[in-house]
């Protein structure tokens, strides 16, 4: 199973700017809401950041935080489609569990250049999950392309990945996976 990673971690820098301008979390998620009801995908993946997580005065709510993140995630929003395919791999919001379409959608987002999708993809080569094939190198260049943004996570198993191989082609038998 893959390591839960802190997928809202670039949602929360982002919308640092928005925090500094709106302090009040009820009033920012009124202004989500607004926004959300007018199609803007930016708006319905914070909104449903705020129900995943009951901020903003709004109850905690996996259904409507997964229907608006597939909302934000059909516009091509990379956050919404990482935070989707984690509750597609978990089976949150109403939502079967589903490797598959969490590979789907990691892929879709990993392809935009959205860290935490690329490591959560590179999870899945590694593994052989999703339908994926396993394979390490693909696993390795994933890694590298979350680790060069400074995830911490794909950091860390790129260097499992490279000890491991160091290993494995030095003597030593540990097959010990970064996810």
């Amino acid at each position: 199973m893959v390591n839960q990673i802190n997928a809202d971690s670039g949602i929360r820098r982002r919308s640092q700017t928005f925090r500094d301008l709106v302090s009040d979390d009820r009033e920012a998620a009124r202004l989500f809401k607004l926004a959300a009801d007018q199609g803007a995908g930016l708006a319905q993946r914070n909104l449903g950041m705020c129900y995943a997580h009951g901020l903003g005065g709004l109850p905690q709510n996996d259904r409507e935080a997964a229907h608006l993140f597939k909302l934000a995630a059909d516009q091509g929003d990379a956050a919404a489609q990482s935070k989707l395919g984690l509750f597609n791999e978990e089976g949150r919001g109403g939502l079967s569990k589903n490797a598959r379409e969490a590979a789907r959608l990691f892929k879709l987002a990993a392809y935009q250049g959205f860290a935490d999708a690329q490591f959560v993809l590179g999870c899945f080569y590694e593994l052989g999950r999703g339908g994926l094939p396993q394979d390490d190198r693909a696993a390795a260049r994933l890694y590298k392309l979350a680790a060069d943004q400074g995830l911490a996570e794909a950091q860390a198993a790129l260097t499992k990945m490279r000890g491991m191989f160091s290993r494995l082609f030095g003597g030593g038998a540990d097959t010990r996976r970064g996810c």
